[in-house]
């Protein structure tokens, strides 16, 4: 599969099919972007402290720190930034230019849902085995996709916290 290259850099996302698709492959560190029919439209390559976005028009970058606060930025201009509410990875907060959304992650249930002002921006949802993500935004909202891609991106880091193996620890004499 041929790397995606952007059209040009960064912004105008209001084109973007709305759903898009994330298709995922065991093991693999790059996340095919699709709109319904199938037809590529970008792609996210995880590393190990964020992740490069290709989207459409956008090429970007998203780092995180050892406290899970994220920042997005396309060359010098920042896009986005992210801090989990209340240390909780189940709550974000994401402020883009002057506005503010919280997004509740659930790993459990594999969604994600993106809020301003009480009304849904975006939602994120994947099917059991998380191979497939359904990434759907507001139509209003010039800042939908944003949110979305980093909504889906935060569900993938608490998925794998919420299923890290976890030490059984047995005393001496049984469990």
């Amino acid at each position: 599969m041929q790397p995606y290259t952007p059209k040009t850099s960064p912004s105008n996302l209001r084109g973007l099919p709305n759903p898009f698709i994330a298709h995922r492959t065991p093991g693999k560190a790059r996340i095919a972007l699709t709109n319904p029919s199938g037809d590529r439209i970008g792609e996210l390559r995880i590393n190990g402290s964020g992740a490069d976005i290709v989207l459409e028009d956008l090429a970007a970058n998203l780092e995180r720190d050892d406290r899970f606060r994220y920042r997005m930025t396309a060359g010098d201009e920042e896009l986005l930034t992210a801090a989990p509410l209340d240390r909780s990875l189940e709550r974000l907060l994401i402020h883009v230019s002057t506005n503010t959304y919280e997004a509740r992650v659930s790993p459990l249930r594999n969604v994600a849902t993106v809020l301003s002002s009480g009304n849904e921006a975006a939602q994120v949802s994947g099917g059991l085995l998380g191979l497939k993500y359904r990434i759907h935004f507001s139509d209003t909202d010039s800042h939908g996709p944003l949110v979305a891609t980093m909504a889906f991106l935060h569900l993938l880091v608490a998925r794998s916290r919420a299923f890290r193996a976890t030490p059984v620890h047995v005393s001496p004499g049984g469990l």
